[in-house]
């Protein structure tokens, strides 16, 4: 099965450079987050494109590496190439801390479950637990202590993501390798450890899917694939990209799977099968980051091409195309026969009355007139009204004259006989 995703929306803001990162709201679609390479943060509204907020300072000069929504949808975290990491109240896009992390850059962020932490991966190897109300450390995963040895990877941190049940946390190095962590397990136990496909290619995005059972990895090499986070095992393959995978995403019912790469495509994928179901293309440029709606109707793609694309489920594109025939043909003949609406409401398909008003602008453009009445129509109506007057005024002239003459001759009649009868008296 195919499913095609048409471009609805391009979003592009030379000033702020390109987009690295994006995030949706959880549990929605209206409001997208983006990291840029000229150091903003920016909400959108993905109906339009229309920035709701923005923040950028004059003396940021890095570049956001990565966003990511809490859960709970009440704070945005980013992590940037000046080795912090910020936390933004997600209705004000208003900085409430920043974290020095590290000094060196912030390739990655996530969110625990609970959106209490956060784990940020930095270049010089370290995964680290943040708590995310002071902004101190908990922990560094695979630190050395007096009673282990140190577990680090010696090569940076590339992608990190928090598994749903909030014990676990995974994260990949440059070294090719992907480590899981115990969250709970002091001083962050190394639960396993294993080596990416085709000879230990870098491991670009990993991603969860909603339980938990699954985890996808894109590699540099354009290799994708799911594996069971426990075993490392029981791996199904996706084959098509041909260069860095560079962001994955899974859809909330965990059916679909969606890949960004460097060989500018977005594609879609079975997750059960590993079927690629569908290419999204239209970058010219590295897509950096993808995100899928929860009801996997709509596609968010980032790219270094300077644009943030949405991409609609042509299903509903046929079905807006339809239902915008059907309601434009079903306001015409209403305001045609002069037929009143209940203000603000046209039906099921068309709630808010928009659809109304613009299928009612365009029968005005085409010779209609508002309140219901046709321009052919009311000459018509004009018309018949005349003759009708018409036609009455003369029955109400005639009626009387007729009424009149008779009245006359009845008035002579009489008048004569009574002449007659008094003549006959006389005599």
């Amino acid at each position: 099965m195919i499913i095609t995703y048409n471009q609805i929306l391009k979003i592009s803001q030379p000033r702020l450079g390109s987009p690295t990162s994006i995030a949706l709201i959880p549990g929605g679609r209206d409001r997208l987050v983006a990291g840029f390479t000229g150091g903003a943060i920016v909400l959108f509204d993905t109906a339009n494109g229309n920035i709701l907020r923005s923040d950028k300072r004059e003396d940021q000069q890095s570049t956001i590496n990565s966003v990511a929504w809490s859960p709970n949808g009440a704070q945005i975290a980013t992590g940037s190439t000046d080795g912090n990491v910020q936390i933004w109240n997600a209705e004000t896009l208003q900085l409430v801390r920043t974290i020095g992390a590290d000094n060196m850059s912030i390739p990655a962020v996530a969110w625990s479950p609970d959106s209490t932490r956060i784990v940020s991966g930095s270049a010089d190897g370290h995964t680290v637990i943040w708590d995310a109300a002071t902004g101190e450390k908990i922990r560094t995963l695979g630190e050395e202590t007096e009673e282990f040895g140190s577990e680090e990877p010696e090569e940076g941190i590339i992608a990190v993501a928090w598994r749903p049940d909030g014990q676990d946390i995974e994260s990949s190095a440059a070294n090719g390798m992907t480590y899981a962590w115990g969250v709970d397990q002091p001083p962050g136990e190394e639960l396993l450890s294993y080596e990416g496909h085709g000879g230990a290619p870098d491991t670009m995005s990993i991603a969860y899917n909603t339980d938990g059972s699954r985890i996808v990895k894109g590699e540099f090499n354009g290799g994708l694939f799911s594996q069971n986070p426990e075993t490392g095992l029981d791996t199904i393959h996706m084959i098509g990209h041909t260069d860095p995978v560079n962001s994955v995403c899974w859809s909330r019912d965990n059916k679909l799977i969606v890949s960004g790469s460097s060989d500018n495509t977005v594609r879609v994928w079975d997750a059960a099968t590993g079927e690629n179901l569908g290419v999204l293309q239209g970058h010219s440029d590295v897509v950096t980051s993808v995100a899928i709606s929860p009801d996997n109707n709509y596609i968010f793609s980032a790219s270094y091409d300077g644009s943030i694309r949405v991409w609609e489920n042509a299903r509903i594109t046929t079905s807006k195309t339809v239902n915008k025939m059907l309601t434009n043909r079903v306001i015409s003949s209403a305001l045609d026969q002069g037929l009143v609406r209940q203000p603000g409401y046209f039906g099921p398909t068309d709630p808010g009355g928009q659809e109304y008003q613009r299928a009612s602008k365009r029968w005005v453009e085409q010779g209609g007139l508002e309140g219901g009445k046709n321009k052919k129509t009311k000459t018509n109506k004009k018309n018949k009204t005349n003759k009708k007057t018409k036609t009455n005024k003369t029955s109400k002239k005639t009626k009387p004259i007729k009424k009149s003459k008779t009245n006359k001759k009845n008035k002579k009649s009489k008048t004569s006989k009574k002449i007659k009868k008094t003549q006959r008296n006389k005599n």
